[in-house]
This record gives C-alpha cells, structure tokens and sequence, in this order.
C-alpha cells in the first residue's frame, strides 16, 4: 500500500487544483489564494489558525508541496486536521485581540522548531478571535520579524 501512495504522489501534478474554480466557497477561495501567494513568493510554510479546522481544509485540498502548520485551540480539531494532507497541527489557545494571536502562533511555532528566524510564511485566519468558520486574512509574515515586534 505505501508504494502505491508514494508512486501516485510522485507522479501528481502539484501546479493544477485538485478543486473546480467555479464552485469554490468563500474559504475556499481564500485557501486558494494563500497556497498561489505561497508558490508564488516561495514562502517556507503556509500557517492556519484555526478554531474549527476549516481554514486548514481549504488550504490542504490544493495539495500544495509545503508544509502547512493548523494552530489550534481545540484538541479534537487538532485531532481531525493531522488526518488532512500535509498538515501538522499543534494545540496552541487563542488568547488576546488578533494580532496576539498571530505574534504567539508564530512564537509557539518558533519555539516547537517547525519555523526558523528566516523564515517567510503566509498566515490564514479569522480576524475576529473566538468566531469560528470565519476566514478572511491573510498575512505575509517573516518570523523573526513578528518574534521582534
């Protein structure tokens, strides 16, 4: 069974999306946005802070060659969204206003060695802490300039 995953994995095409363009949700087509953002300024990993697991879906079904990191405040979604391609999750509580948020996801994630200090990344979040299913930025972060600010 792993040679058959490992040979049909070797032989996708990562530059063509996996979901029809005309019929893509919301989220979809923000997770859509941050993965072609992502090629395109050839970040190191594409980061979902997420409550419910959706954002990280929308990125991870464009089967994109990067690591993609769900933060999470939720341990059963941390449980479901390790299932999805290429996402490690990590339990990490959402505390304070956004931008503390996205400045201790990008700590945690710095700290647990899945990001170094060069590192460029593209964030997806809801920028309302606490609402779940609410995808609606993304940020283009270099790590050791959020760990400095």
């Amino acid at each position: 069974m792993t040679e058959i995953i490992q040979e049909a994995e070797n032989n996708l095409s990562f530059n063509t999306s996996f979901v029809s363009e005309s019929k893509l949700p919301k989220g979809g087509e923000i997770g859509q946005a941050a993965v072609k953002l992502g090629q395109k300024l050839s970040v190191d990993a594409l980061v979902a802070v997420t409550q419910t697991g959706y954002s990280a879906r929308m990125i991870s079904r464009n089967r994109v060659p990067l690591p993609i990191y769900a933060v999470t405040p939720d341990e059963s979604t941390m449980r479901r969204t390790n299932l999805l391609w290429a996402v490690k999750s990590l339990y990490h509580p959402h505390t304070g206003d956004f931008n503390q948020m996205i400045s201790s996801t990008i700590e945690k994630l710095h700290s647990e060695k899945f990001l170094h200090l060069n590192n460029d990344v593209i964030v997806v979040a809801g920028s309302v802490v606490g609402l779940p299913g609410r995808i609606n930025t993304i940020q283009i972060l270099n790590v050791k300039e959020t760990l400095e600010s």
